[in-house]
């Protein structure tokens, strides 16, 4: 598997209308809960509940709602620049990045069909996300 470097970002304290706007160029799916995606509704009506993710310019975007009713986020890329009002996750920024065929999140959103994705390592070396964005060469 080839390795290279990835990039998670935080937005803490964003309003539910925020996040409907930042998830209005999704790609792929978002989801009541982080571990199954579904197909994308264009609907005015959508919220987006207590958490979840969706796929936005190649970017995985992930919210979960707080105890004020407002929402931290978290964008996993393979970008260097992050997203307007994000700022890096850690102070070093950069995360290992590997690979990943055949991740399905619990059902995916393409008849059940194993996803491409990138897993975001620890420097351990431990898996600590999955984001169901293509690495190099992969087909999402």
């Amino acid at each position: 598997m080839a390795e290279r470097e990835g990039y998670i970002y935080r937005r803490p304290s964003v309003s539910e209308e925020e996040v409907r706007a930042l998830v209005a160029g999704t790609t792929r799916g978002w989801a009541a809960t982080s571990t199954r995606l579904w197909i994308i509704q264009r609907d005015t009506a959508w919220q987006p509940g207590a958490e979840g993710r969706a796929l936005v310019d190649g970017q995985e975007l992930r919210w979960r709602r707080t105890g004020d009713g407002r929402y931290d986020l978290l964008c996993l890329s393979l970008s260097a620049d992050p997203p307007p009002g994000f700022k890096p996750l850690r102070d070093d920024h950069g995360w290992h990045v590997e690979s990943t065929n055949g991740y399905d999140p619990g059902g995916s959103i393409d008849n059940d069909t194993p996803l491409a994705a990138t897993a975001f390592l620890a420097p351990s070396g431990a898996v600590q996300f999955v984001a169901l964005i293509p690495h190099e060469g992969q087909k999402g």
